[in-house]
């Protein structure tokens, strides 16, 4: 990678959480992601202001509609990024829970005796 000079991948680092030291062990290396290792700073930032929102979708209240509205905007965001104008796509919290969701369906769904 030629373009990649050494103020680039400062730059890059500079925006993940922890790319050179865990909070609990200090100095580590991080070989993969499957754990989360590489967190965004910003989605940080970001899980932390919904978290501190003292409400929830669902509810008859206008913190409740501004969460759902914020869903409803995510979805439709992820319905342009996938192309999938019909809207036939999910979305989990890790790949391990999506493969959960896909084999439970499967499991469900199908008949007695296959």
């Amino acid at each position: 990678m030629p373009d990649l000079t050494p103020e680039l991948l400062t730059e890059i680092r500079a925006r993940f959480a922890h790319v050179e030291t865990c909070p609990f062990e200090g100095e580590r290396v991080f070989f993969e992601n499957a754990g989360g290792a590489l967190t965004l700073n910003s989605v940080v930032e970001t899980s932390a202001r919904l978290a501190a929102i003292p409400d929830n979708q669902g509810r008859d209240n206008g913190a409740s509609r501004a969460l759902q509205q914020m869903i409803d905007d995510a979805r439709a965001d992820m319905q342009v990024f996938f192309n999938t104008p019909d809207r036939n796509f999910f979305v989990g919290e890790s790949g391990t829970e999506l493969l959960f969701r896909l084999i439970r369906a499967a499991c469900l769904g199908t008949p007695a005796g296959r």
